[in-house]
């Protein structure tokens, strides 16, 4: 996961304007060309947006609640990797 420098609206990261995508600002993105963006149109809850895919789909309710969910996968690998 490599997170932005800050919120930047979809458009000015992929540099096409997506009409679905206008309320988005991403905030982080995968090597696979995934986003993750706070959807300022729905509460700013955190949304996954995949280029293969049309849609924006809401993962989160809230900022807390994805990076406690990134912290504890991490925890998880880390884990694992110990255990090796």
């Amino acid at each position: 996961l490599y997170i932005e420098d800050g919120p930047t609206k979809y458009s000015v990261v992929t540099g096409c304007d997506v009409v679905a995508y206008r309320n988005m600002y991403v905030f982080a993105s995968t090597g696979s060309g995934v986003f993750y963006a706070f959807d300022a149109a729905n509460d700013w809850s955190i949304v996954e947006i995949d280029p293969e895919l049309s849609d924006a789909e809401v993962l989160y309710e809230d900022f807390s609640s994805c990076i406690l969910s990134q912290l504890t996968a991490i925890k998880g690998y880390v884990d694992w990797r110990a255990q090796q």
